[in-house]
């Protein structure tokens, strides 16, 4: 399993490269790729590659030696003997999420799985790879030093200590190796910086929930995209929301999410102000005496108004802070259990 996002399509280039022709395995890929474009993916993947790569369709049936990639703005799952694809709930903004594969093949294979966290913005993956991680599969997070975009990397370093932590140009042959020797690991939950209750619930664990159980407890904060009260995930160490319907988001993409709707109301509220001026300028020109100066009065405070709140969106940095390593420093040697 690779999940990756911004700065990721080089590192997968390399790294499906060094995997050989007559790999004994399955590779899944979910790159965060935009639902409005074409993707190419596959394309690019297989000109560095003598597997077999394709976009995953629903309920195909698991073939190794092939890389399947998840298509866009569908989830891919992982089920005992076949790919799931969903049009399900946006997880940390993406749809395909990384969580949502790595979670469903951790769920589903256990201590077979070998996950991947590439280079990306925000903490998309963390979840999923610490999720694999507890049910005894092996673990590789790129070196932040060699990422282009570290954020990824380091937020999974926040929660695990990896099996291995590797420049892309040794993630191939280090997936291989471990492929040609048949290596699983049984207590990968005793690797985790923050040994958890449980397994973090899938979509379809939180749906067959009741109200009152659906995610731990309700939060003070509503769900960015459907408005919906969110709920905290209490068996994950890992702080995580959910919302009734299943949109889900860590602490950072909720940050970045509310700074966004932050900075859309504060353009809402200006256009409003600067319209409602207009208006009251064209109402001024139709008017005399004591109503114009009234007018003119209240066109001068909205004015006013409108040049601070042009300053205090200039001035508010709304841009989550880059993130920096904590529990896991980033290094290119390698991490052994």
């Amino acid at each position: 399993m690779i999940g990756g996002s911004a700065g990721s399509i080089q590192p997968l280039k390399t790294i499906v490269k060094a995997l050989p022709g007559s790999l004994s395995a399955l590779v899944l890929i979910v790159v965060h790729l935009p639902a409005e474009y074409p993707s190419l993916l596959p394309e690019v993947l297989q000109r560095e590659t003598g597997l077999q790569v394709n976009f995953a369709h629903p309920d195909e049936k698991l073939r190794a030696g092939h890389v399947y990639v998840a298509p866009p703005d569908q989830h891919l799952e992982l089920a005992k003997d076949r790919l799931r694809l969903q049009h399900g709930p946006r997880e940390n903004r993406h749809r395909p999420a990384i969580d949502v594969l790595f979670r469903t093949a951790a769920r589903s294979h256990g201590e077979q799985v070998t996950g991947v966290l590439l280079s990306g913005i925000l903490d998309d993956g963390a979840a999923g790879i610490w999720a694999i991680q507890q049910a005894g599969g092996l673990t590789i997070v790129q070196d932040p030093q060699d990422a282009m975009h570290p954020d990824m990397p380091l937020a999974a370093l926040d929660w695990i200590r990896p099996d291995r932590v590797l420049p892309a140009d040794k993630i191939g042959a280090q997936i291989a190796a471990w492929v040609a020797n048949g290596t699983s690991k049984e207590h990968g939950a005793q690797n985790s910086a923050h040994p958890p209750e449980q397994a973090m619930p899938s979509r379809q664990d939180i749906e067959a929930e009741s109200d009152a159980r659906i995610s731990g407890r309700p939060s003070s904060i509503a769900c960015p995209e459907c408005h919906g009260v969110l709920w905290e995930v209490e068996s994950l160490p890992i702080p995580m929301f959910r919302c009734r319907v299943g949109h889900a988001y860590s602490l950072e993409t909720l940050n970045y999410e509310l700074s966004l709707a932050t900075e859309s109301a504060l353009w809402a509220s200006l256009r409003i102000l600067s319209e409602k001026a207009s208006v009251m300028t064209r109402m001024a020109s139709r008017e005399s005496g004591p109503r114009l100066r009234y007018l003119n009065e209240q066109l001068e405070t909205f004015n006013k108004h409108i040049e601070i709140l042009k300053q205090v969106i200039t001035d508010l940095n709304l841009r989550p802070p880059r993130r920096t390593p904590r529990r896991c420093p980033p290094s290119a040697e390698t991490v052994q259990l």
